[in-house]
């Protein structure tokens, strides 16, 4: 099933991505920053600095945002993958392989999504 989008079509595994991304990275990106404020878990993990953790958690909480912003979507996608990618190689580093699969996962669909989003 498609429909059309701003005289695009999009089809329902797009927007489905798109909202799965959103919700988790608008809901996930402060949780994660509150966390850290409260008990410095991240910092210490994976030896970051708070500002700097602070700093990514806000960049995936605004390109959240703007992954619904047409002409955004694709270098929000973009700078959302870079973010995971460098998450999987932050658990690589400390040996925990395990967790570093849901942040591969994250980069697999939001490549996929700046794809289909940069066609559209």
């Amino acid at each position: 099933m498609n429909r059309e989008h701003e005289g695009t079509r999009v089809d329902k595994w797009q927007l489905f991505a798109g909202w799965f991304l959103l919700l988790s990275y608008f809901v996930g990106s402060p949780v994660f920053a509150i966390v850290e404020a409260k008990t410095g878990l991240f910092s210490e993990r994976f030896n970051y600095s708070s500002e700097f953790l602070y700093l990514v958690s806000g960049t995936q909480f605004i390109c959240s945002l703007a992954l619904f912003v047409r002409a955004l979507a694709p270098w929000s996608a973009m700078v959302l993958t870079v973010i995971t990618v460098g998450a999987v190689f932050s658990h690589l580093r400390i040996d925990s392989a395990i967790t570093a699969l849901p942040a591969l996962a994250y980069s697999a669909i939001q490549i996929w999504y700046g794809i289909r989003v940069n066609r559209s």
